[in-house]
C-alpha cells in the first residue's frame, strides 16, 4: 500500500491545467491557490487562469508584501489582505508560501496548484529548495547563512510542508533555454 495516497495531476500547460481543474470549478471551489518558487511562473499561470475563468478575482501576495525584510509570510500586510481575501467570493490567490499565509486566515485551498519551473535536466530549483547550496554560497562570500533568511523561509516551507507533493496539480513548466 502507497504511504502517500496523494497522486498530483501532473500537466505541462495551461490548457492541461485549466482541463484538470474543470471538475473541481463545476463542483464549486472557491479558493485556488498557486504555489512555486519565485520565478516559477505563479502570477503568469494566476493571471491565466482568471482570464480563462473571469468569475474568480485575482490576488497576488506580492502586492501584500512589506518589501526588503528578508522574509515572506511574515512581511504580508495581513489586515489588507484579510479584506481582500474577504471580498472576493471566488478566487486565484498566488504566492511564494502560499500555503503557510492562508493557513494565517484559516483557509484551505479547494486546489492546490504547485509550479515547477523545469529544465532539460529535471527540476531547475530542486537544489535551492532541497540542497546544501545556501549555506555553501554564503560561506563562500563570508556571510551568515541567514543573510538569506528569505531563501531559507522558502525552503523551510518546501521541507515542512512539501507544496511540491501535496498539490492537486502539479504543472511542470519548461523554462526558456
Amino acid at each position: 500500500m502507497n504511504a502517500n495516497p496523494h497522486h498530483p495531476v501532473v500537466v505541462g500547460d495551461v490548457h492541461q491545467v485549466l482541463a484538470a481543474l474543470q471538475p473541481h470549478v463545476a463542483r464549486g471551489a472557491r479558493l485556488i491557490a498557486v504555489d512555486g518558487v519565485t520565478s516559477a511562473g505563479k502570477s503568469t499561470l494566476r493571471a491565466q487562469l482568471c482570464e480563462a475563468l473571469p468569475e474568480f478575482t485575482p490576488i497576488e501576495l506580492d502586492d501584500y508584501l512589506v518589501k526588503d525584510t528578508g522574509k515572506y509570510v511574515d512581511a504580508l500586510r495581513f489586515d489588507e489582505l484579510s479584506v481582500r481575501l474577504e471580498s472576493a467570493p471566488r478566487k486565484v490567490v498566488s504566492g511564494v508560501c502560499v500555503l503557510l499565509a492562508l493557513r494565517r486566515f484559516g483557509l484551505t485551498p479547494d486546489v492546490h496548484i504547485y509550479v515547477k519551473r523545469m529544465a532539460k535536466w529535471g527540476w531547475a530549483d530542486r537544489d535551492e529548495v532541497e540542497g546544501e547550496e545556501i549555506e555553501e554560497l554564503a560561506q563562500a562570500v563570508g556571510v551568515s547563512a541567514a543573510d538569506f533568511s528569505l531563501h531559507l523561509e522558502v525552503r523551510a516551507y518546501h521541507r515542512g510542508v512539501a507544496p511540491q507533493r501535496v498539490a492537486d496539480i502539479v504543472l511542470e513548466r519548461l523554462e526558456a533555454n
